[in-house]
């Protein structure tokens, strides 16, 4: 399979990082981080400006069509299939983000927090299996 990473501008990578297809890191004038671990499936858009640094956690898996933009997204969160983060906004550790849901601006997701739809809301924290599974991602067992 032939699986394409695209950065562009000031692109920070951790190590051990897992790349579908048609994986998008786009600085424009500004940074991306991604941390160690981070898992993207394909389809992905990560859009960095000098407005606000937009960082990806280490551990984080981020699913296919996902769309973040100038956002922070935490340690060992969960960006489901067609995921959009607005700019400014701020997922916390071990956060999910459910199918399709939309962050708009400057929205916040606290940790150990499960959020979902359009518009986006906060519905219940994380589970023990869910934790328990986010976890395992630095042992190598959710992969």
């Amino acid at each position: 399979m032939n699986h394409k990473l695209n950065c562009k501008g000031n692109v920070l990578l951790g190590n051990n990082i897992t790349c579908g297809d048609n994986v998008v890191l786009d600085a424009k004038d500004g940074t991306i981080c991604v941390g160690d671990g981070v898992v993207f499936g394909n389809n992905i858009h990560i859009i960095g400006g000098k407005e606000n640094k937009t960082a990806i956690g280490h551990y984080a898996h981020v699913g296919n069509d996902v769309t973040v933009t100038m956002a922070s997204i935490g340690d060992y969160s969960t960006l489901k299939k067609g995921v959009v983060v607005d700019p400014f906004v701020y997922t916390g550790d071990y956060s999910i983000l459910e199918e399709n849901a939309h962050m708009p601006q400057h929205a916040k997701l606290p940790s150990r927090a499960v959020g979902e739809g359009d518009p986006f809301s906060i519905t219940r924290g994380l589970s023990a299996e869910e934790l328990a599974k986010a976890k395992g991602r630095l042992k190598g067992e959710d992969l």
